[in-house]
């Protein structure tokens, strides 16, 4: 089985890459659905969260207001840094449970923000990067989630640029275009990704 980073910065597509990769026969941990469910309420991840940054980041149903703690977090390098320190260990622990029990999969993917200079890049071969344009990126972050234009700016200018991701790269996939190009551009890196590992 080879594992491979799929990373890249907000907004520039990385959900559809990855559906699109299931479709040509990769499996693909989502880390956003890890980091989910290791921080829900009950588990140790989530009281760490509540003891570091407050019981203002938990709602009236006790579960985790990741609106309220995003906006502690974006724009403020230490909390932020707080954030990942916390998460990524239990992120971290979930993925290597979950890698231990895929047994069908020649190519497993791991898709996240922020896997390169983590731990979790050490379990990874290879990386794919997907990437797109600034302006593209800032308007799905905003429509995607609502975010006003100085919100979405603050959340682009708290990651690494693209020159960050494109230099790790072991593969780019350019997403500025429609659905139909994208499709084609995933099929021709799994084709390649296949012939050269």
């Amino acid at each position: 089985m080879k594992v491979f980073a799929l990373t890249g910065g907000s907004g520039v597509g990385k959900t559809n890459v990855a559906r699109l990769m299931q479709e040509n026969g990769f499996y693909i941990i989502d880390a956003d659905k890890v980091g989910h469910k290791v921080t829900n309420h009950g588990t140790q991840c989530f009281d760490e969260l509540v003891a570091t940054f407050g019981t203002e980041i938990i709602n009236e149903d006790e579960s985790l207001n990741r609106k309220k703690l995003g906006k502690l977090v974006f724009g403020n390098e230490s909390k932020l840094k707080s954030l990942n320190s916390i998460t990524h260990h239990y992120i971290l622990l979930e993925i290597k449970r979950m890698l231990a029990s895929i047994s069908d999969f020649e190519y497993v993917g791991i898709d996240g923000a922020v896997i390169l200079g983590s731990e979790i890049e050490k379990l990874c071969e290879f990386t794919v990067i997907v990437d797109a344009d600034y302006d593209t990126r800032l308007n799905r972050i905003k429509a995607r989630d609502n975010l006003s234009d100085t919100d979405a700016k603050k959340r682009l200018s708290s990651q690494p640029d693209s020159k960050f991701y494109r230099e790790r790269a072991d593969y780019i996939i350019e997403n500025n275009g429609g659905f139909d190009e994208l499709k084609d551009k995933v099929k021709k890196v799994c084709t390649d990704i296949q012939n050269e590992r």
